[in-house]
């Protein structure tokens, strides 16, 4: 019977003179371990190619062969090649295939890396447009079902509008959400403190928070995310900065409104502003709802004018 020769451990010396289609195993504690050498051209222009350490084993999952690359020599040792084995082969011991393992973490990674594109590319004029359209306007589907959105009347749609445009997207627009801080929406609203229009700035953060919570709750930012705004308004709050109204009782005197009323027609308003405050005036009604009314409200017979959707969310007959 032929005598067998006992196969040797690999060494850096043999990893380091492979030749070109070679193939070499390691044995002991490191069988499964496999050293390829590529082959560049044919013929007699055959030249070594790329230098290869892959573990080759049976996956505990499906019995059938697998393997994986390890690294790549010189950039991968010998010796490194040796430890990586000794984790991956830790890994089939516990029942996980090496290679199904690395492709899911890759599969991971990418998402994780797409994701963060898309929020770096996630700017604030996106996150004020998708609240505005998306949440507050109505919404019409191609059926032409409408779906209401959160604001019920014209005059609040258009001002939800102003108050973000001008007091975020004109600033901050252009700035990615994840890099926007407390700070920066501090400096956004800071001159409107400073004139004096503190309820305008209150409202200025409440529809930039809801802005914030409307994009989380859609997953437009990850879950961790801390809403600036919040932190804004809570600072201010701390601080003593009141961003509410004072509550007053404030009405024309007889002579104030004899001087309203003879100013009026010679003003240069509209003719359709002046109706409007004429209208305000004879019922108390708030202008923007003389504004949004249509004639089918105005029951000229009874003398009743029907207000519908009201501010407080009900409607209301008024006497003409």
């Amino acid at each position: 019977m032929a005598h067998r020769d006992t196969p040797k451990p690999l060494s850096h010396r043999a990893v380091e003179t492979i030749k070109a289609g070679q193939t070499l195993t390691d044995c002991g504690e490191n069988v499964g371990l496999r050293v390829v050498c590529g082959k560049i051209g044919g013929g007699t222009k055959v030249k070594r190619g790329k230098v290869s350490f892959i573990y080759r084993y049976r996956s505990p999952v499906t019995n059938t062969l697998k393997q994986i690359i390890i690294g790549h020599f010189p950039d991968t040792s010998l010796s490194e090649a040796r430890v990586e084995l000794a984790n991956l082969k830790s890994q089939r011991a516990r029942g996980v295939c090496p290679a199904t393992a690395r492709k899911e973490r890759l599969r991971a990674e990418e998402v994780s890396k797409a994701e963060e594109r898309a929020v770096s590319s996630y700017l604030m004029k996106d996150l004020v447009e998708n609240y505005l359209t998306d949440c507050i306007e109505d919404k019409i589907l191609p059926c032409g079902k409408r779906i209401k959105g959160r604001r019920k009347r014209k005059g609040q749609i258009g001002r939800a509008h102003r108050i973000l445009e001008r007091g975020v997207i004109d600033s901050l627009g252009y700035l990615p959400v994840h890099e926007v801080r407390r700070s920066d929406i501090a400096s956004a609203i800071e001159p409107v403190l400073e004139r004096g229009a503190k309820v305008l700035a209150g409202s200025i953060l409440r529809e930039l928070k809801a802005s914030y919570e409307y994009a989380l709750g859609k997953q437009h930012l990850p879950e961790d995310f801390l809403n600036p705004a919040q932190a804004v308004s809570e600072s201010l709050k701390r601080a003593g900065v009141k961003l509410t109204s004072n509550k007053r009782s404030r009405v024309l005197s007889e002579q104030e409104l004899v001087k309203l009323l003879l100013w009026l027609p010679e003003s240069a308003y509209t003719q359709n502003r002046k109706n409007v405050l004429r209208m305000t005036l004879w019922t108390g009604c708030r202008s923007g709802d003389i504004c949004a009314s249509s004639w089918d409200q105005y029951d000229l017979k009874k003398g009743i004018l029907v207000l519908q959707d009201t501010k407080n969310g009900t409607d209301q007959n008024v006497q003409l």
